[in-house]
């Protein structure tokens, strides 16, 4: 069994804030404030390892948003 959670990623000069995406809807105010990028975590029952390497690469993408300039656009859904 695989249990698939979405999350939308808020990127801003400041900070970087997670919002739980509610059934597919996006919040146009939240939309026009944040970019966004989607990130998907699969939960397995039977792998708690994969799920901890899943979790590792969700850090490390954070890192590398990090990185980049706050100015920039994003449109990756």
């Amino acid at each position: 069994m695989c249990e698939t959670e979405s999350w939308k990623v808020g990127v801003n000069v400041n900070n970087l804030q997670w919002q739980k995406r509610h059934r597919g809807r996006v919040d146009e105010k939240a939309k026009s404030r944040w970019s966004e990028i989607q990130v998907r975590v699969f939960w397995t029952q039977d792998s708690l390892q994969l799920a901890n390497q899943r979790l590792g690469g969700i850090q490390l993408l954070i890192s590398t948003i990090r990185r980049f300039d706050a100015g920039a656009q994003w449109d990756l859904r």
